[in-house]
């Protein structure tokens, strides 16, 4: 299909013209230029492109001289540029690239867009093995004075022909660059955090949430050890500060206190006056990871230096995770279930 609109931008119809039906004359040089990339391609990849480039500014020459329109096996690149005009570069100097016209009015008919369109064909189909340097590709078209007569010698079916070929070769010579897309997986934390329910008959009430915080902490500071107990185990008598403690190495790096459930100012003393006392008192740094709470509790936490993440900061958060990530949630979640609750 990238190929059929190719060829058709510039012949006007992407499937007319075999090489049954042209000279057999004319299809011995289609079999010679296709010879030569074949035999050079290993050397030069951009030759397959050159060959393209000639061929297609051969084509578009031939709207302004109907000399190019049938085949001539006398035709030459000294013929051509003894006919045709060479663009200068600049500032009067050699042309970097070849860029020709009839005379004026007629406009420039240059390789330069051919091949800019080459690269795109090619990189489309995923063979990013051909070079995508288009201007240093087409300054090497003097290095080609041959094929650059075979591709000026055809008729206009014998350059369809050929453009055909040429770019079918580059697909099928070039390799193919082969992307490795993931696998379909669910970023599972997230809907646990939403969805999974959170109380039972047979466990204590903010234990999922417990949970919860426990494996979101561990994925989110993989650096840290962290130490925690029991839902119902106090951490005064554990020598803790919060719910979940932090450490790097013999150092207290976190303290995190859990609450499940809408919290108020009122709760303010009975729920964290413990904590943030022995915050305060040891600088710890310290989150308060609450299911929700009313902007005044969480302006005075924050007033005590306590850093507060809600339910809906934490789903923030998590949204932002890749599967692994979430993974490592879960698996920590599961392991504060199975062997610090051993519920």
């Amino acid at each position: 299909m990238i190929i059929d609109q190719f060829v058709a931008s510039y012949f006007g119809d992407a499937t007319a013209g075999t090489m049954g039906d042209i000279d057999p004359a004319e299809a011995a040089v289609v079999d010679a230029v296709i010879a030569e990339v074949e035999d050079r391609l290993g050397d030069h990849t951009f030759i397959l492109g050159i060959a393209v480039d000639f061929t297609v500014v051969a084509e578009q020459l031939s709207k302004q001289d109907p000399e190019l329109e049938t085949f001539d096996a006398d035709r030459t690149r000294d013929w051509v540029l003894d006919r045709f005009k060479l663009k200068p570069g600049a500032g009067g100097g050699d042309p970097n690239t070849l860029s020709l016209r009839l005379d004026e009015p007629h406009s420039w008919c240059g390789i330069r867009p051919v091949e800019n369109k080459v690269v795109s064909l090619f990189h489309e189909l995923n063979r990013t093995g051909y070079p995508s340097a288009a201007p240093h590709n087409t300054g090497q078209w003097r290095r080609f004075p041959a094929l650059m007569s075979s591709c000026f010698k055809l008729s206009r079916g014998g350059r369809q022909v050929l453009v055909r070929r040429l770019l079918d070769y580059g697909a099928r010579a070039l390799e193919r660059n082969l992307f490795f897309g993931p696998q379909e997986r669910v970023r599972l934390f997230e809907p646990i955090i939403t969805a999974y329910p959170r109380s039972g008959p047979c466990e204590n009430a903010g234990l999922t949430f417990q949970a919860i915080a426990y494996g979101f902490i561990s994925a989110d500071r993989p650096h840290l050890d962290l130490v925690a107990d029991k839902v119902r185990t106090g951490s005064a008598r554990q020598k803790r500060f919060g719910d979940i403690d932090c450490y790097r190495g013999l150092e207290p790096a976190l303290s995190v206190e859990v609450k499940d459930g809408r919290l108020t100012i009122a709760d303010y003393l009975t729920q964290f006056g413990r904590f943030v006392r022995n915050r305060e008192a040891s600088g710890v740094y310290a989150i308060a990871f609450i299911d929700t709470a009313t902007d005044e509790l969480v302006e005075r936490l924050r007033e005590r230096g306590v850093i507060v993440l809600l339910t809906a900061d934490v789903l923030d958060i998590v949204r932002t995770w890749d599967w692994p990530k979430q993974d490592a949630a879960v698996s920590a979640m599961l392991h504060f279930l199975s062997h610090v609750e051993q519920n």
